[in-house]
Parts: C-alpha cells; sequence; structure tokens
C-alpha cells in the first residue's frame, strides 16, 4: 500500500514537473492574443506613429496654415517692386485739386483741378526706387523661414508626445506579460505544493509562501493591465483613433530597426527658427534706416475729359515723376532704427539661449542613453541566470533537495530582472528616438 502511494506521488510529481518544464514565457506572446485590438487590428509602428499623430494634431494644422499666411506676406511685399493700374472715374465742381488733392484718393488725368465735366481713364503708379522695398522682402523671407521652422517646433512636441505615449504603452503592456507570465509559473507551483501538503510531503507554510506569491503576482498582473489599458486610451487619442482599434508590440517585440528610419535634420528647429527671426529682424534695421535715403515714383495716365475750365486745352494723357528726400520727419525714422535694433538685439540672444537649451536637452538624453544601456548590457545575461536560477530551483524542490525558499526567490528575481530590462529598454528606445526629433530627425513621408 505505501509502495502504490509513493508511486501515485511520484507520477503526480512527474506531470506536474513535465508541465512545468514545456510552458513557454506568456510575455513573449503577440497583445493581440492577451487582450485588446480587433480582429483586423495591426500592430502599429515606430514610423506609423509618427505620421498618424503628425496628420491628426490640429496644433500642427494650424501652424502650417501660418506658413500659407507668411508666404503670403512675402507676395504683398514683393508686389511694391510692380505698378499698379487702376481705372479711375472722378465727377466733381469747383478745384478739387487746387486745394484737395488727393482727398478722393484718385490720381493722374481724372485728378486735374481744371476738369469741368466728368472724366474717366487708367492710371498707373510704380516705385523707380525705394530702398525699402528689397529689405521689407527679405525680411519677409526670413520670417517665413521662421514660421516654416516654427511648423517644425510644433511637429517636434507633436512627436516627442507621441513617443511618450508609446513606449509607456509598450512598457506596461511587457510588464502585464512580463507578470502574466509569473503568475502563471507560480500558480502551477501553487497547485503541485498543496497536493504535496496534502500527502504530507511538505509542510502548511510552504504552502502559504506559494500563496501569497502567486498572489502579487496576479496584483501585479492586473494593476499592469489597468495602466496598459490607461496609456492605450491615450495613445489612441493622440492618433485620433479607437482603443480597440490600436495595438502595440511588447518590448521583445519591438523592432528597434525602426529607429534608423527617424532621418537626421540639420539641426534642431528651435535654432534654425531663431537664426531665422534674427535675420528677418536685421532686414528690418536696414529697411528702418533705408527710410533716410530718396524715394521716386513715377505716375502715369490716360483718359479723356469733355471740357476744361479756363479754357484749358484738353489732353487726353499725363506723365509725372516725383522725387521725396526725408529732412526731418520728429525723429521717427531715428526711433524706429533703434528700436529695430533692439529687435535684433534680442534675437542674437535668443540664438545662444536656445543653443544652451539644446545642448542640455541632448546632453540628458545623452546621459539617458548611456545610463540605460549600462544597465541593458548587465541585465541581458543576468535574464538568462535568473531563467536558469528558477529552472535548477524547481528541479531541486520537486526532487526534495532544495527549500521552497529558493524557488520563491527565483521567482521574485526572475521578475525583477525582466521588469528591469522592460524599463530600461524602453526608455533608452523612447531616449533615441526623441534626441533624434530634438536635432530635425522626422520620418520619411
Amino acid at each position: 500500500m505505501r509502495i502504490t502511494n509513493k508511486l501515485k506521488i511520484f507520477s503526480l510529481v512527474l506531470g506536474i514537473e513535465a508541465v512545468l518544464f514545456v510552458s513557454v514565457p506568456v510575455y513573449a506572446a503577440s497583445p493581440a492574443s492577451s487582450f485588446g485590438g480587433n480582429a483586423g487590428s495591426s500592430v502599429l509602428t515606430l514610423p506609423d506613429v509618427l505620421r498618424l499623430s503628425e496628420d491628426y494634431n490640429p496644433d500642427l494644422k494650424a501652424a502650417k496654415a501660418q506658413e500659407i499666411q507668411a508666404q503670403q506676406e512675402v507676395t504683398i511685399q514683393q508686389s511694391f517692386y510692380y505698378p499698379t493700374l487702376n481705372l479711375e472715374g472722378q465727377s466733381s465742381a469747383g478745384f478739387p485739386g487746387s486745394n484737395q488733392h488727393g482727398i478722393l484718393n484718385t490720381g493722374g488725368l481724372v485728378n486735374s483741378p481744371f476738369a469741368d465735366t466728368p472724366s474717366g481713364g487708367l492710371v498707373s503708379q510704380l516705385n523707380i526706387l525705394d530702398l525699402t522695398i528689397p529689405f521689407k522682402v527679405s525680411s519677409a523671407r526670413y520670417y517665413l523661414e521662421a514660421t516654416k521652422q516654427h511648423t517644425e517646433i510644433i511637429r517636434y512636441e507633436v512627436d516627442w508626445k507621441a513617443l511618450g505615449y508609446y513606449f509607456d504603452s509598450i512598457r506596461y503592456l511587457s510588464d502585464y506579460l512580463i507578470w502574466k507570465d509569473i503568475y502563471h509559473r507560480a500558480s502551477v507551483l501553487q497547485h503541485l505544493v498543496e497536493r504535496l501538503v496534502k500527502t504530507g510531503q511538505h509542510n502548511l507554510a510552504d504552502q502559504y509562501l506559494i500563496e501569497v506569491q502567486a498572489g502579487l503576482a496576479l496584483a501585479e498582473q492586473k494593476a499592469y493591465h489597468a495602466r496598459y489599458v490607461a496609456s492605450l486610451k491615450n495613445l489612441a487619442l493622440f492618433l485620433g483613433k479607437k482603443p480597440e482599434d490600436v495595438l502595440v508590440p511588447s518590448f521583445r517585440t519591438f523592432d528597434a530597426k525602426s529607429l534608423k528610419k527617424i532621418a537626421p535634420g540639420a539641426a534642431s528647429a528651435f535654432i534654425l527658427k531663431a537664426v531665422a527671426d534674427a535675420e528677418s529682424a536685421h532686414s528690418l534695421v536696414n529697411a528702418n534706416k533705408a527710410q533716410n535715403y530718396p524715394t521716386i515714383v513715377g505716375l502715369g495716365s490716360i483718359g479723356s475729359m469733355n471740357a476744361t475750365k479756363g479754357g484749358i486745352p484738353l489732353n487726353d494723357t499725363s506723365v509725372g515723376v516725383g522725387l521725396n528726400l526725408p529732412v526731418f520727419e520728429g525723429f521717427k525714422i531715428q526711433s524706429g532704427v533703434k528700436k529695430a535694433q533692439g529687435f535684433e538685439t534680442e534675437r542674437q540672444e535668443q540664438i545662444k539661449g536656445l543653443k544652451l537649451y539644446v545642448d542640455e536637452d541632448n546632453a540628458r538624453y545623452d546621459e539617458s542613453i548611456a545610463y540605460d544601456q549600462a544597465r541593458i548590457n548587465t541585465l541581458k545575461p543576468l535574464a538568462k541566470t535568473t531563467e536558469s536560477a528558477f529552472s535548477e530551483a524547481r528541479k531541486r524542490y520537486l526532487n526534495y533537495i532544495g527549500p521552497l525558499v529558493d524557488l520563491r526567490d527565483a521567482i521574485q528575481y526572475l521578475a525583477q530582472v525582466q521588469g528591469e530590462l522592460n524599463d530600461s529598454q524602453t526608455s533608452l528606445w523612447f531616449n533615441a528616438a526623441s534626441k533624434a526629433v530634438l536635432n530635425g530627425g522626422k520620418i520619411a513621408r
């Protein structure tokens, strides 16, 4: 009878050990097989996240609308190079041009003070010499460039937030899968220990200890499940998607090569915008100085009038050239120059400040990347060691050689190392991608 009982116990142990031996880590599974996601949903890649967030974000759309405004400002300033052509007509009594010249906003032949009947015609005006125009055009072009770089700054902020939501979701999903695997291992051991306790092979304390271990693993699994669901909602909201249509990979299935798809930029948009702002301000300084120089305006018109006052001969055309040389403007021009110079100085100092800001951010990213990489280099071999330790502790316990406390410690270290490796790896990817977009990197379209 005793031999039969021992054989039953031995076969029971072998059966459970076989289950433990063939079980595979749950954290390597696809997230869709775990929870969430529609059947047709595909796992989001890093390029997918950046493209979707940029296409959906309203702030980025508003910034692009500002570019259109800035482009039109360039066209407006360039228009002063070309002549104007207006069709004008006038009917008046008295002499509107003798003491009220221009009050009716007309010019040329139409504005003749000797017109005795309604008159009309075409009037053209051209700025023959105005040195402020090229500087104003230059300033508008630099402002357009600054506006484009402002759009790139908004793009960086959008990308940075999207990367944060994306890698947070990857981290919490991976933590969930890690603890799901730990709970699976602990619950199988729990059933084994309960049966061994019933047969008197182990004491009741072992059953309580493994029950607590399985309970803690289940609590962590549920907690990270809740965090993952919440982070996935944030990511979906930022992408303009429904949470059930969004899936992310675990840290073990994430394609690290996708980081290289962020094409490097020339420099940070923060610095490029500051440089463009400073150049625009410098052009405004020159435009204000150019107001001290003479301007030459040409005016020509062609039209008709039926009669003139005082018997003045009729003439259907008129041509004129005017010279304007500022002599005294009540210090208006001088004050405008000083104001523009102050604005330029402000922009130049902003370049230095933004270079410092970008350098500090790059230094922080480099520090974090180096820290995470050093941890990963140590944790990867430790992860293999903890798997071996768990396997050895399990065999020893099942063979009545080692205590349960060794197996319990092996489970705890297994969870700790895998969790820290997950945190370090996702942190490294986030910092590497964030550094790339900070320095002008973007996904190719």
